[in-house]
């Protein structure tokens, strides 16, 4: 068994108020054979086009149950929701009891278009099984996942992948979430370069909260948050994701696991618990912060941030910027460890930035530079001269040498109970890897873990908890394959990414049956 140096398990922020607000509500029904003329329930289930709609007794606070099967939308449109709760009561459209019900997007504009209002949208799976993921010019060949253009939506613990976008979402969208969710191999490849990102966003009021998802394997970028100088890029809070190889097919080109940047406004950011990698003989892709426009505030704290050319850069952020507790990888393979950019009208004055943990192996990967008229000018420094210029990392720790430890992280799910997203980087290569599960599962609990990157396949591990340590293997692991293509590489043995679920249903609400 492998030796773990380093494990966290992170507490749920919240009680599980989705599986308790569920059950104020009616139940009503949707299936793949449903009709119009249904009424709802379990014999006589709605087809889900008319559910969207809203029928007059679907109402605040019901929950909609999707039978499982594979929806295709009867128009070009796609599904278009229409559904309005209210924010003590949002109406929940859920796969029944976790099982697969799937929304095929093919040949239509959107899989799900989501209008309306407080309407969560949980467990679902959303695809296009358009096989044509080549275009001749930069036409879109699939379907948008999910676009979002209504108020107070959540969508939680969705599976969306080989469509063109993940998820997008813009201003017309304010105090939206986006937790749980598992989004890979969406965009395509276009005559000019790959296309499509994980997800794509923009915000003008209120806040978006990006949380606990997983993204990884995408076109282009992983999660971007970013528009032109007309954009508003403002309220947004993204924590505990987990982001790999973004650009990884038809062959590797790394590009951002996650860019925030542009807007003519982009202030109000926090970016706490994520956990960025990149493989360490990669020489491309980066995480980064700023770029085209200036920008404001921004917290970046407690993130993991791994490999690629530049694990992490900031450009044009005017302050303030606290980034603290972070750890920043960088291998042998990049340019530098992190670049830090202002144009002239910025100063660091504003910036809080310590107690970070760095491993470098290769000197001189600390950039500081400036900007003017869109080209930068700096030079790569050792850590020392780092500090000596910039005023930062008093109390930082700095290693010539790979990390030595396994990193394991375990972020229980806040709206299922006993549901978890594990995290490994497995530095050291080991064939196995132990995970404490006793935050989420009690003795006795059935347990499976899938793997992320094969999230539909067999178990990687499974059993009755039972108090100690689960054995996660690192070696051997597959890898499902995008529409069109072959699988690109998996990240085993070096980094993992797991979903933790309980062999029982996991839901509260009476069972209808």
């Amino acid at each position: 068994m492998a030796h773990t140096k380093f494990f966290k398990v992170l507490p749920p922020i919240v009680l599980f108020f989705g599986l308790l607000i569920s059950t104020h509500g009616a139940e009503h029904f949707v299936s793949p054979v449903g009709t119009p003329a249904g009424d709802g329930s379990l014999t006589k289930a709605w087809d889900l086009r008319t559910a969207l709609n809203q029928p007059a007794s679907l109402l605040p606070g019901d929950t909609l149950w999707v039978l499982p099967g594979t929806y295709r939308a009867p128009s070009s449109e796609g599904f278009v929701s229409k559904l309005n709760g209210t924010p003590d009561r949002p109406i929940i459209v859920r796969s029944y009891h976790g099982n697969r019900a799937t929304i095929d997007g093919h040949a239509t504009q959107a899989a799900l278009t989501i209008y309306g209002s407080y309407t969560w949208f949980w467990g679902l799976e959303i695809i296009d099984s358009t096989s044509q993921r080549v275009s001749s010019s930069t036409a879109a060949t699939n379907a948008v996942g999910v676009a979002v253009y209504g108020p107070g939506i959540k969508c939680i613990d969705m599976v969306v992948h080989d469509t063109l976008e993940g998820f997008s979402a813009y201003n017309a969208s304010p105090d939206s979430e986006f937790y749980g969710n598992l989004v890979y191999y969406n965009g395509l490849v276009a005559t000019d370069r790959n296309h499509g990102h994980g997800m794509y966003f923009q915000n003008l009021m209120g806040t978006k909260t990006i949380s606990d998802n997983v993204v990884g394997d995408n076109a282009d970028e992983g999660i971007q948050i970013y528009g032109s100088g007309s954009a508003a890029i403002s309220g947004f809070i993204v924590t505990g994701n987990t982001l790999y190889n973004t650009g990884s097919w038809p062959s590797p080109h790394y590009q951002y696991n996650l860019i925030i940047a542009g807007g003519k406004t982009r202030k109000d950011i926090q970016v706490l618990n994520n956990f960025s990698y990149f493989p360490s003989r990669a020489a491309e892709g980066q995480v980064s912060f700023g770029q085209y426009t200036p920008g404001q505030d921004i917290t970046v704290k407690d993130n993991v941030f791994a490999g690629g050319y530049q694990p992490v850069g900031f450009e044009e952020e005017g302050g303030p910027v606290s980034f603290t507790g972070n750890k920043i990888y960088g291998t042998s393979a990049a340019l530098r460890m992190l670049g830090l950019v202002v144009d002239a009208a910025q100063t660091l004055a504003s910036y809080t930035w310590d107690r970070n943990v760095y491993y470098d192996v290769t000197p001189y990967h600390f950039y500081v530079g400036t900007t003017a008229n869109g080209s930068a000018s700096g030079v790569n420094q050792i850590y020392s001269a780092w500090q000596t210029k910039t005023g930062f990392d008093a109390h930082s720790e700095y290693h010539p040498t790979p990390p030595a430890e396994t990193w394991v992280y375990v972020r229980p799910n806040k709206y299922e109970p006993k549901r978890a997203n594990i995290t490994v980087y497995n530095w050291k290569l080991d064939p196995a890897v132990s995970v404490d599960l006793s935050g989420v599962l009690l003795s006795g609990d059935r347990y499976v873990i899938q793997d992320a990157q094969d999230f539909y396949g067999s178990p990687v591990a499974s059993g009755s908890f039972d108090g100690k340590p689960v054995l996660l293997k690192m070696n051997g692991l597959s890898k499902s394959a995008p529409i069109g293509f072959l699988a690109p590489a998996h990240t085993a043995p070096e980094f993992g990414t797991f979903i933790l679920l309980p062999t029982a249903p996991a839901v509260t609400e009476k069972n209808p049956h």
